[in-house]
């Protein structure tokens, strides 16, 4: 191991500084390490513009052994390190050829490991490298393709190495597609073993890892092409003829061809893969119900014509049996069935309506049942939150038939309590809907003021404004999350044509002298955005001397 022999000339401050971020870079919160990562950066940044190349030796000495001594460490720690490197990755610090073989080498102690995460982070940190060029670049993508392949065609699955490998392929051929294409016949061959893994997680990497291929082979004008989705095609199709997990990889694989293919190879397909995805529908397996239930949209979107005429009704008809009050499709299934129905009238806007049973009034009605969803604890779900979304997508896919049931739908709507579901659907209703943006404004700023005030919201002037006491300064964790909620919200969201100076002084300011940092600084962003859109509606123009920091935020 290297010794922490440190040089005079990396000055006391400096060290005192890298000796912080590197205790931080082993924490076991990820938002430390990120946090931490980022300030390593800024620092190497700071000392390369203000020292001579030769004199950054001895800094770059100090954090090649530190480093080492993350990544000789437990899980958390490497995680750190792999941050760190993500950060440093191109900054000129170090000789190229150095740089790229130093971080390989950190990189490589990562590979296998039974951590999901950190094989993630690592193998992103190596497709990273591997775009970075250069003859030692090249090597090293032979060389970790060469081991990846290896490891996936093992019969032994050894310290999580057939995941290990998935990752690896994926973000190599996402880096350098021109080397990984001249292994796509090994992986094909090689690859439906992980698609047939009963791990859940190994199916979905390896069906990432095909897509990365697919879009490879998309792009390359090879006479293989056609042959090569063919194959894929019918080993799909036989997986369909074994086990479930074998059955859900292969159904995985189906919608990877829909959408990552050419030459209208799915198209002459197309009929015998909605026949043959249709038939899993009632599947005694979950995961199988679900991702025939996210393919159905993609068919649509596929061949819109062709399904409308052929199998939008036999769709719907499911859909609403499964979204229908008194269902007694289990949750995950109604979330999904939502989730599916927002994006399939997305694919087939109105034409939706065509089927008889799919009136306005049954897509309100079955709206409204999602949004009243509740856990048997009596809080929300995530079928509520899907049927937010479906809501905004059928705002957007059938407006003028949505129009006159909105307004209705907004009081539910709201009582699902402020959340990014609902700012990020409101935002999208009121882009489909211009007009409903005004009333839209108002009751959210009535949620943000019940929440920062616990008093409803009164425009500037009127009658029964108050003069606000301030919060206690100790929350509950979720009160503070909903807080933070708040506030970012009151700053993000659109709300031009309302004057919120006041609002900002009576209700936001108060938290400038909260107890925690993460929301003093979020009420001073959103009263510094505030401010800035006020003034940019008063002058018409900011003044980017004074708001430019802002962005930096």
């Amino acid at each position: 191991m290297p010794q922490d022999d440190r040089s005079d000339k990396v000055g006391p401050h400096v060290i005192r500084k890298l000796e912080t971020i590197f205790n931080n870079l082993k924490s076991r919160q990820e938002d430390v390490r990120e946090h931490a990562a980022v300030e390593l950066r800024r620092t190497l940044e700071a000392q390369i513009k203000a020292t001579p190349g030769e004199a950054l030796a001895p800094l770059e000495k100090m954090v090649n052994i530190k480093l080492f001594e993350l990544f000789r460490a437990p899980t958390d720690e490497r995680m750190g390190g792999l941050r760190a490197l993500q950060a440093l990755i191109d900054l000129d610090f170090v000789e190229h050829t150095v740089k790229v073989a130093r971080f390989i080498g950190f990189i490589t102690i990562c590979f296998p490991t039974n951590s999901n995460k950190q094989a993630q982070l690592a193998a992103h940190v190596l497709g990273k490298l591997a775009r970075m060029g250069g003859a030692l670049a090249t090597d090293v993508v032979e060389s970790e393709a060469k081991r990846a392949l290896e490891w996936l065609i093992s019969g032994k699955d050894v310290m999580n190495r057939r995941y290990c490998a998935l990752l690896i392929l994926r973000e190599l051929t996402q880096s350098v597609p021109s080397l990984l294409f001249q292994r796509v016949e090994q992986f094909l061959e090689a690859v439906w073993t992980a698609l047939r893994d009963p791990s859940l997680a190994m199916r979905e990497a390896a069906v990432l890892a095909l897509r990365a291929y697919l879009v490879v082979i998309a792009d390359r004008d090879s006479p293989l092409r056609p042959s090569l989705y063919d194959r894929i095609y019918h080993n799909a199709l036989k997986g369909l003829k074994g086990k479930p997990e074998s059955q859900h990889g292969s159904l995985l694989v189906l919608g990877e061809l829909l959408k990552f293919t050419k030459d209208d190879f799915m198209k002459q397909k197309f009929r015998e893969t909605c026949d043959t995805i249709l038939k899993y529908k009632d599947h005694k397996v979950p995961v199988i119900r679900v991702v025939v239930l996210r393919l159905l949209p993609r068919l649509a979107d596929f061949q819109p014509t062709v399904f409308r005429t052929h199998y939008l009704h036999e769709v719907i008809h499911h859909l609403f049996s499964m979204l229908k009050a008194g269902s007694v499709s289990q949750p995950g299934d109604r979330e999904n069935a939502y989730l599916a129905l927002g994006d399939l009238a997305q694919a087939m806007g109105r034409s939706l309506l065509t089927v008889s049973s799919c009136s306005i009034d049954a897509l309100v009605t079955i709206i409204r049942t999602g949004l009243h969803s509740t856990t048997h604890k009596g809080g929300k779900d995530g079928v509520a939150n899907a049927a937010l979304e479906c809501l905004s997508r059928l705002c957007q896919s059938c407006t003028q038939d949505m129009l006159p049931h909105i307004i209705a739908l907004l009081d539910p709507v709201f009582s699902l309590g402020l959340s990014p579901e609902l700012t990020t659907a409101l935002a999208k209703i009121c882009e489909a809907m211009p007009n409903l943006l005004s009333t839209v404004q108002d009751m959210l700023l009535d949620t943000i003021s019940r929440i920062l005030a616990e008093v409803p919201y009164y425009p500037p002037g009127s009658i029964g404004r108050a003069q606000l006491k301030p919060e206690p300064m100790h929350e509950a964790e979720d009160k503070v999350a909903l807080l933070l909620l708040a506030l970012s919200t009151l700053g993000t969201f659109d709300m031009k044509n309302h004057p919120l100076c006041d609002f900002v002084r009576d209700n936001v300011m108060q938290y400038f002298y909260h107890d925690l940092p993460a929301v003093r600084r979020q009420a001073v962003l959103t009263a510094c955005f505030i401010m800035k859109s006020s003034v940019e509606l008063y002058y018409g123009r900011i003044f980017p001397a004074v708001f430019a920091p802002l962005s930096m935020a």
